[in-house]
């Protein structure tokens, strides 16, 4: 895809698709499934629109040409972008990967086009996920200019890139929690 405008349309899309399959497995674990995936999903959202809103200081940017070298001109905003399509791909070490591997070992029982489907949609997304990230690293004479002044946006990114590599690192922190609210507020899902 070389339109960032659809490229993130589509992710957007995958995204609503793993928690429609989340919520496809209701009689196993349906609660932690969808429980888990909407963590992920929002921490996605925000961190995508909120990155690709910087990197493109405000411009509708249509082409992926246009991030090339950014991530040395505005790296935290870079990172966040990259971090949250890295989540939704379930990467190592990202909020995504618990949940991916849950969902992997829900689906594989059943159908093997659902599992296909799956691990399709996440290795083409890896693939532009890698393709973004040599767009950003590469093709750039510029030298990384790290900020002087620590201004109150770059904490909330800060923080949410944090809370994704907690999320990822410590899974049971949060989504154990998360899923038991889940259940009381919805006791039929």
């Amino acid at each position: 895809q070389k339109s960032l405008n659809r490229m993130f349309a589509f992710i957007f899309i995958m995204g609503i698709g793993l928690l429609l399959c989340a919520t496809g497995f209701i009689p196993k674990v349906s609660t932690e499934l969808v429980s888990m995936w909407i963590l992920v999903y929002v921490i996605t959202c925000w961190s995508i629109s909120v990155g690709y809103h910087q990197l493109s200081g405000g411009s509708s940017m249509q082409s992926i040409g246009g991030l090339n070298g950014m991530f040395y001109e505005n790296p935290i905003y870079a990172a966040l972008l990259l971090s949250g399509i890295f989540s939704l791909v379930g990467f190592p070490l990202f909020s995504g990967f618990a949940p991916m591997l849950n969902l992997v070992s829900t689906a594989l029982p059943s159908t093997k086009f659902i599992i296909t489907a799956i691990l399709l949609g996440q290795l083409f997304l890896m693939l532009s996920a890698v393709r973004l990230l040599l767009r950003l690293i590469l093709h750039s004479d510029k030298k990384l200019s790290i900020p002087n002044k620590v201004s109150s946006d770059r904490i909330y990114v800060a923080f949410i890139m944090l809370l994704n590599l907690i999320l990822g690192i410590f899974p049971g922190f949060i989504y154990g929690r998360f899923a038991d609210m889940i259940a009381k507020i919805f006791p039929l899902l």
